[in-house]
């Protein structure tokens, strides 16, 4: 007890010495809260604790995705503590989770949109999260007859009523199927 008011000067109005811990804030601390505890807004070395922060979340490929498609979720986080970080990921779909892992194979219809949502999280509990999207393209071949496909079967078979360019079996639809000799998918019958 130095007998005065006064922190900082190597005996705080606490009757501690002036540190990192005792409870006053002196000096270069940025913060003292007295415990030894890095799980709150002051870490046990008197500094800021900053939350991690998702920079960027990318989904690849972001184009042309289509039912059987792998997508890869990468995430790019950064922490000011300098503390490891954690990075998970979800995906989602209308916030149903489907998916915990950073890839993903599609098995949705077309026109669904498919979310990444990558967490990161610091040791002390500090979190951020970020999402990205794509939407699931019709494709022929996928299982859904949608426009511009007179059908859509889901296999490669020809010859089964739906050939795998998505046109019903029949002379003119340029697969060769059952008895026909050749079809080229035209009407000209001058050509080769």
């Amino acid at each position: 007890d130095d007998g005065n008011d006064v922190d900082g000067d190597d005996c705080d109005s606490n009757c501690t010495v002036t540190a990192c811990g005792n409870g006053i804030q002196t000096g270069d601390e940025a913060c003292d809260d007295g415990n030894q505890s890095n799980a709150d807004d002051c870490r046990n070395d008197c500094t800021i604790h900053l939350a991690p922060q998702v920079n960027s979340v990318t989904i690849t490929p972001s184009e042309a995705i289509h039912m059987g498609a792998e997508l890869t979720c990468v995430a790019q986080a950064s922490d000011g503590n300098d503390d490891p970080l954690d990075i998970s990921y979800q995906w989602r779909i209308d916030d149903v989770v489907v998916g915990e892992e950073a890839t993903h194979t599609v098995n949705h219809a077309p026109n669904t949109e498919i979310s990444c949502w990558a967490t990161a999280t610091d040791p002390f509990g500090g979190s951020d999260s970020k999402s990205v999207s794509v939407t699931v393209e019709n494709t022929c071949g996928d299982g859904h007859p949608l426009e511009g496909e007179a059908c859509d079967d889901g296999n490669e078979i020809e010859g089964d009523g739906c050939d795998s360019n998505c046109t019903k079996t029949a002379c003119g639809n340029g697969i060769q199927t059952g008895d026909e000799e050749c079809d080229d998918g035209n009407e000209n019958d001058d050509d080769a």
